[in-house]
């Protein structure tokens, strides 16, 4: 039996298979939870950016650190350019969680 890999049934007598390729279960979630986080934004449009950067503001605005700073509506032009640079940045930056993940598995 696999000790460092537990099976999850109580009347298991097999080794587990499930074992993260060998890797940290940290390394493996953080890097899990990069990609979903990322693609919970790419996924939802415009509205979720405009719930957080109201957010943001927000926040801004209750710790009085910009008070004059309002929320204003994107075109459709900056609209599409923030999309296309979060998407770029966040598939470079999950990437990279990826490969970080695993050179901290393997390594």
């Amino acid at each position: 039996m696999d000790t460092k890999h537990p099976c999850f049934g109580a009347c298991c007598n097999r080794p587990c298979s499930l074992t993260w390729g060998g890797g940290d279960l940290v390394a493996v979630g953080g890097a899990h939870f990069v990609w979903a986080f990322s693609l919970m934004f790419l996924f939802s449009g415009r509205g979720y950016w405009q719930e957080l950067i109201e957010s943001i503001v927000w926040a801004h605005n209750k710790l009085k650190v910009a008070p004059a700073t309002q929320p204003r509506a994107l075109s459709i032009v900056q609209g599409r350019a923030v999309g296309v640079t979060h998407y770029l940045l966040g598939g470079i930056a999950t990437t990279w969680a990826f490969f970080l993940a695993r050179i901290i598995a393997v390594g």
